[in-house]
């Protein structure tokens, strides 16, 4: 027994040794892709480690950090780095046009694989987000467009009037625990509770009262039958995040290196988010449509013929979860990015509220015709998404059959490449002053046409992110509703702001002092509950 148990260490510790190091190493040398041509991202005094290791992108990832790193990176070496040892990084639009538009034939890169999960057979679930198959794309793509086109998500305004209002009441409400705790409260928090409120009932129907509870526990319905149980939402999505990033490096060998680290704390923590869904999604099918809209598990359910489309429980629920999940991490980010800087930019915060207020008059909660052409509100939105792009990492695609040219440079087929909308954000060749928070920028008649063009804070092409119209629509109704209702402070006049990326870029949080605005009116219209 102890002579089968060493065996089989020596045996898995050379097989790491080879696949991490030997393997790599020996690629790095034959240079089958010729991609030895490009720099390659070095850290610790360890010159091209990214050419023949995969630890530099590990690294990264492991600071929560992968982006700025990138970023980094491309400051250091130029606008094509290898950052893996199959991977190039590019940072220029021409190459986002080239890999990810709608002339572009390259399929998802394998990085998908290893943030999938296994069904009970050992096969990949593929979802909307994964899935690499050209036609399971399209096909899973027009039920969810569908229910993401302008003119649905504008039939959804009144519940999303509804629910912003209610965020109001019960911020309102917290003015006595604000004076209790050093007049702080966390404004990202609160935009994740009404995020999560609000997605739910765009979702399923039916709103989760986050908001009227001032947390984020949710509850469960084990897949294997086992009591229900809670937990917090924002923190178990994003260390689940952080978990499965972890593995993306080796994607082939990610179920793997899942399974050998399942006693780790946060391994289960996805399925837990997932058991939230399957419990929503239950309650869901058992009540029925709601009378008042159309929910997006309804277009799920039933083509626009209200003909049933039959999908499996599974593909159903997986498609729920990346409609739920997704919006709320990805607006929250971009929704706290934009309400930080004009805090921490009094000027900016002056422009919009006069803006808003000529526009606005009395009105609280505004619709979308109300603000949807407010230059300055959208200037806003547009700088808050240059700044931290809701999808801040460079995806993953692989240069087809035939090879194609990339910024001028013709890559083999085979290789994996990206373009990181951070640090084409973030280029200052591309963006004057890339950190400087200035909504000015895009209302500028003389603007380099270049700037809209390398503005990709959503992706392009046929995978660019559904749920845009969404977010195109949610965003400003809250900075609007919040930017009008409250003044607010900062901690200090030099606190900054801390993120992490975990999977997505995301921020730890944002603490602020916040009162009620004196406006003329003694009662703001839109207010509802």
């Amino acid at each position: 027994m102890f002579v089968t148990a060493s065996f089989v260490g020596v045996t898995s510790l050379v097989c790491i040794i080879f696949f991490a190091l030997v393997r790599p190493l020996a690629i790095y040398v034959w240079d089958p892709k010729d991609l030895r041509r490009f720099p390659s991202a070095s850290a610790w005094g360890i010159p091209g480690w990214a050419g023949w290791s995969n630890f530099w992108l590990a690294r990264a990832i492991l600071k929560q950090a992968k982006s700025h790193s990138v970023l980094h990176a491309h400051e250091k070496y130029g606008p094509i780095v290898r950052i893996q040892p199959d991977h190039l990084s590019f940072s220029d639009g021409e190459a986002a046009k080239t890999i990810y538009g709608f002339q572009s034939r390259m399929p998802k890169g394998k990085f998908y694989e290893s943030i999938g999960d296994e069904d009970a057979h050992g096969h990949i679930l593929k979802n909307l987000v994964t899935t690499d198959d050209r036609e399971e794309h399209q096909r899973k793509r027009k039920y969810v467009s569908n229910a993401f086109a302008l003119k649905k998500i504008l039939t959804l305004e009144p519940a999303i009037t509804r629910r912003t209002g209610h965020l109001i009441k019960c911020l309102d409400n917290q003015r006595e625990a604000l004076q209790a705790d050093n007049g702080q409260l966390d404004l990202y928090r609160w935009i994740n509770y009404f995020l999560y409120d609000t997605s739910a009932e765009l979702t399923f129907g039916e709103t989760l009262g986050l908001c009227d509870k001032g947390n984020d526990v949710l509850d469960t319905l084990p897949f294997d039958g086992s009591p229900s149980c809670q937990f917090e939402g924002i923190e178990t999505f994003q260390s689940a995040g952080s978990y499965i990033s972890l593995f993306s490096p080796w994607p082939s060998l990610a179920q793997k290196l899942r399974k050998l680290t399942s006693w780790h704390r946060d391994a289960s923590k996805g399925k837990k988010f997932a058991e939230a869904v399957h419990l929503y999604l239950q309650q869901r099918l058992k009540r029925g449509d709601t009378s008042e809209f159309r929910d997006f598990v309804s277009y799920l359910l039933r083509d626009s013929h209200q003909k049933p489309r039959d999908l499996e429980y599974a593909e159903l629920l997986g498609e729920t979860f990346v409609i739920f999940g997704s919006a709320i991490d990805l607006v929250a980010s971009v929704a706290t990015n934009a309400m930080y800087h004009l805090i921490k930019n009094p000027e900016c915060m002056r422009k919009l509220r006069e803006e808003l207020d000529d526009a606005l008059g009395d009105t609280l909660v505004p619709t979308n015709d109300q603000i949807c052409r407010l230059p300055y509100l959208r200037a806003v939105f547009d700088e808050a998404t240059r700044d931290r792009p809701p999808i801040a990492h460079g995806l993953a695609r692989t240069v087809p059959e035939g090879g194609a040219t990339i910024s001028g440079h013709f890559i083999k087929a085979g290789t994996t490449v990206s373009v990181s909308a951070f640090a084409l954000h973030h280029d200052a060749s591309i963006f004057p002053e890339p950190w400087a928070f200035r909504p000015e920028r895009w209302l500028d008649a003389n603007a380099d046409p270049l700037w809209r063009e390398c503005l990709v804070p959503f992706s392009l092409g046929p995978r660019a992110c559904t749920g845009r119209n969404l977010t195109f629509t949610l965003i400003p109704l809250v900075m609007a509703t919040l930017v009008r209702r409250y003044d607010f402070e900062l901690p200090s006049p030099d606190w900054e702001m801390e993120w992490r990326e975990p999977l997505n870029m995301s921020p730890i949080s944002l603490p602020v002092k916040m009162k009620i605005r004196n406006l003329k009116a003694n009662e703001a219209k839109g207010i509802d509950s």
